[in-house]
């Protein structure tokens, strides 16, 4: 698949990309009563796209199968694992399937993208976790505080609206037991040790 561009907010860890497509759609994959993957048809491939909260919002306008449709959206990419994920965040509908009977499929990729639906894009990258802080599970970090500390960040980044940015992994020593509790921040393995919540979130920043 062709993307109109690297975003900016790729990050060390994970590598995002614009895309349009468009395709015929084929139907909705439920999750329970939710809607959680859209389905289309390309001209040579069939594609399974997770839907987004803004995406389901937008569908104002009832889809039908075989209906032709244009998605905006973003591969996300592990940069380790090569893993990568689609997900819609505008869905358009094009045409009817009544109106195009007889229409052959049309180009997958376009060469520009609707600013309003850039901009959607670009908010939603902004989410994509981009730095992990590894918590030791051992019982000496854990007596001096480890899991009220981890808390006190959750808190922290939270009110500074950065809580999207951070995961929290368990992990087992990190070493250094005298300094105690003891977290490191990836990418770049930073010890956290001994410093203040303010001081770790301004390093996420």
């Amino acid at each position: 698949m062709k993307h109109l561009k690297d975003d900016a907010a790729s990050s060390p860890t994970v590598r995002t990309s614009s895309f349009i497509l468009e395709g015929q759609f084929l139907g909705f994959v439920l999750e329970g009563s939710k809607l959680k993957y859209l389905r289309m048809a390309l001209a040579d491939s069939e594609l399974e796209i997770k839907l987004s909260k803004q995406s389901r919002a937008s569908l104002g306008t009832v889809i039908h199968p075989q209906d032709w449709i244009q998605v905006y959206g973003a591969e996300i990419c592990d940069r380790h694992s090569q893993n990568c994920k689609l997900k819609a965040y505008q869905i358009n509908r094009i045409s009817s399937q009544v109106e195009n009977h007889s229409a052959s499929f049309p180009e997958v990729v376009q060469t520009t993208i609707d600013k309003e639906a850039e901009t959607l894009i670009q908010n939603q990258h902004n989410s994509v976790s981009a730095f992990k802080i590894l918590v030791c599970q051992k019982s000496g970090c854990q007596k001096k505080g480890a899991k009220q500390q981890q808390q006190r960040l959750k808190t922290a980044l939270q009110e500074r609206g950065l809580s999207d940015r951070v995961t929290f992994e368990s992990t087992g020593c990190l070493g250094k037991c005298s300094m105690a509790p003891n977290t490191m921040l990836m990418p770049g393995k930073k010890r956290l040790s001994g410093m203040s919540t303010g001081a770790i979130v301004d390093l996420i920043r």
